[in-house]
C-alpha cells in the first residue's frame, strides 16, 4: 500500500512526497494507437527510463483525468490539482497517455454518444412494496 501511495504522490502516512520532475525527450517519432496519432517520448523518472506515446485527444484526456480523480478519492487523497504528473510539463500539456513501454497500451476508445436512457432511473420501484413492506415486516417480527 505504501508503494502504491508513493507512486500516486503521497508518502506512507498520506503526506506529499518530494519527487524529481519527469524529464521528457522527444524522439521525433510518431505512432498511431487506437486511431489516435501520438508523439513518442523517452522519459526518465526516478532514474528509470521508459518510452511513452502521448496523443492529443480531449475525450481521452478527460477520461484519464477522471480515472485519476477516482483513484485519488478511493485512497482518501485530497484533490489539489486534477492533472496527473504527465500534465505538469508545458510541452505536453493537453496530451494523454496512449502507451507506456509495453506495459500500458490504449486498446480502443468508443466515442459514440451515450443514450440518455443510460442515465435515467426507473420511475417505479424495482421490487413491490419497497421500504413500506420492509418496515411492516420488521414491526410484525417484533410483535407490534
Amino acid at each position: 500500500m505504501a508503494d502504491m501511495m508513493a507512486a500516486m504522490g503521497k508518502g506512507a502516512k498520506g503526506k506529499p512526497s518530494e519527487r524529481a520532475p519527469i524529464k521528457y525527450e522527444d524522439t521525433g517519432k510518431t505512432e498511431t494507437i487506437a486511431g489516435i496519432k501520438g508523439k513518442v517520448y523517452r522519459i526518465v523518472e526516478n532514474g528509470k527510463h521508459h518510452e511513452v506515446v502521448l496523443g492529443e485527444d480531449k475525450d481521452l484526456q478527460a477520461a484519464v483525468l477522471g480515472v485519476v480523480e477516482i483513484g485519488k478519492s478511493s485512497f482518501g487523497m485530497m484533490s489539489e490539482d486534477p492533472k496527473n504528473r504527465f500534465q505538469q510539463d508545458a510541452s505536453i500539456k493537453g496530451m494523454a497517455l496512449l502507451r507506456m513501454d509495453e506495459v500500458v497500451r490504449l486498446q480502443s476508445m468508443n466515442k459514440d454518444p451515450i443514450q440518455n436512457s443510460v442515465f435515467e432511473l426507473p420511475s417505479k420501484p424495482q421490487q413491490p412494496g419497497g421500504m413500506g413492506n420492509l418496515m411492516k415486516n420488521i414491526m410484525k417480527s417484533m410483535g407490534k
